[in-house]
């Protein structure tokens, strides 16, 4: 699941984060397969790659506040992604942002971030799931 870091972000959120994030890496395409957390099958597998997320802040906004005027009301969640090869050895650690600015229920601020952090691991892996160039720079 979802790190909380030093944020006081409700377990809800935490969830879904978690779930939409694996939903848009699988759909992606981006590795061959995705295991969730807990996954036994993954002790076999050689090249395996593992994301964590940690919650770094956390600012709930109102839903009825933004349907009444864009400027208010807004939910944002920042992450720091953390890729890591097998050995243990980060490939890539990145700020990852998911913001919910106008109609829609607060946990949509979740798919957002989900949508976000699969930019983020499509520009820098290959299909493989293996580091592309740009991931080394």
């Amino acid at each position: 699941m979802t790190d909380a870091g030093e944020s006081r972000i409700p377990v809800t959120f935490r969830y879904a984060i978690y779930e939409q994030m694996v939903g848009h890496v699988e759909r992606s395409g981006t590795f061959q397969t995705t295991y969730r957390s807990g996954d036994r099958r993954a002790k076999n597998a050689p090249d395996l790659l593992t994301l964590r997320t940690i919650v770094g802040k956390f600012r709930e906004g109102s839903q009825t506040a933004r349907e009444l005027t864009d400027f208010f009301g807004w939910t944002r969640v920042e992450v720091t992604a953390v890729v890591a090869a097998p050995d243990g050895r980060t490939l890539l650690e990145k700020t990852v942002i998911g913001k919910i600015r106008f109609r829609g229920d607060n946990l949509k601020v979740t798919d957002d971030l989900g949508k976000q952090l699969t930019k983020l691991l499509r520009e820098n892996f290959t299909a493989t799931g293996t580091p592309a160039a740009s991931a080394t720079k």
